[in-house]
């Protein structure tokens, strides 16, 4: 890392996370602190605070290490830039169970990706059903293939 960018020379006043769901969270002084665990790391985290706005309620949304590729970075410079940062050696109650919750969701979407990419299409459906009549009638062997040479290259 060369000395520009090193958190002390690069002090920070907003920054902006962007999520793979299209959602953004606007970060600053006063909307963010970070939450560090020295026995339970996989738990550090940045809570962004919400407040209510019209009809919508106050809310705080956590961001966990894991979902900021350079969250070491990112946090030495808010630390450098006086920005609230908590340490503390475990999780607290409240925050513990905000990370079973995010990894239970996250196995969750895991879950679903898998089965929607096993999932056949009718047009996925349609192919497989031809290659089995090809393969059923002997229009479709392995020495029509024969490693890359032969008339049907895949």
């Amino acid at each position: 890392m060369n000395p520009e960018q090193q958190p002390e020379h690069n002090p920070i006043n907003i920054f902006r996370l962007e999520f793979n769901t299209g959602q953004e969270i606007v970060c600053h002084r006063n909307n963010t602190s970070a939450f560090l665990h020295s026995e339970e790391p996989y738990g550090d985290h940045l809570f962004v605070h919400t407040p209510a706005i019209d009809d919508e309620p106050e809310r705080g949304d956590y961001v966990f290490r894991e979902q900021i590729s350079n969250f070491d970075y990112l946090v030495g410079r808010m630390a450098v830039s006086d920005w609230v940062i908590i340490q503390s050696d475990k999780l607290t109650e409240d925050d513990r169970e905000a990370y079973e919750e995010f990894q239970a969701l996250k196995s969750k979407n895991v879950e679903q990706a898998e089965k929607k990419a096993s999932e056949l299409t009718p047009r996925k459906e349609r192919l497989v059903s031809f290659l089995g009549y090809l393969l059923l009638h002997d229009h479709l062997t392995a020495d029509g293939f024969n490693k890359g040479t032969g008339p049907l290259y895949l």
